[in-house]
């Protein structure tokens, strides 16, 4: 949230400079194109880790209840030899592990959301 505010915040002083460009020709100028790009920087960055983010919770959930799914059907995963399943779960908690050592670290001056806290990790029975 925090990036958001920040680039946004960019984009208006650039919008201003451009405004008021036709009374103070360069130190609008300067002013204008130095915050021109560092919204567009930091916009652009911060949208493609939310759409990270947003597949990463679209999986998880998938993984969530396809792991749901599979306990209902049989008691054990580890009986089927379904091994490349258990890896997939390994890799998630990994993921989920990850991010949410990002969020209590950086806070909030992360693009992660912080319901990332809320979930449990998917454990293998």
């Amino acid at each position: 949230m925090f990036w958001w505010i920040l680039g946004s915040i960019f984009l208006i002083v650039t919008i201003l400079c451009i405004l008021f460009y036709s009374r103070v020709k360069w130190d609008t100028f300067y002013l204008g194109m130095i915050s021109g790009i560092l919204s567009l920087i930091i916009l652009l960055i911060s949208l493609i880790l939310r759409i990270e983010y947003n597949s990463f919770e679209r999986k998880y959930s998938i993984q969530k209840r396809y792991y749901e799914t599979m306990l209902q059907q049989s008691e054990d995963i580890t009986k089927n030899k379904d091994y490349t399943y258990i890896m997939n779960l390994m890799d998630i908690n990994n993921e989920l592990f990850e991010l949410q050592a990002s969020k209590e670290y950086y806070g909030i001056f992360t693009v992660i959301p912080e319901r990332v806290l809320d979930f449990k990790p998917i454990s293998i029975k």
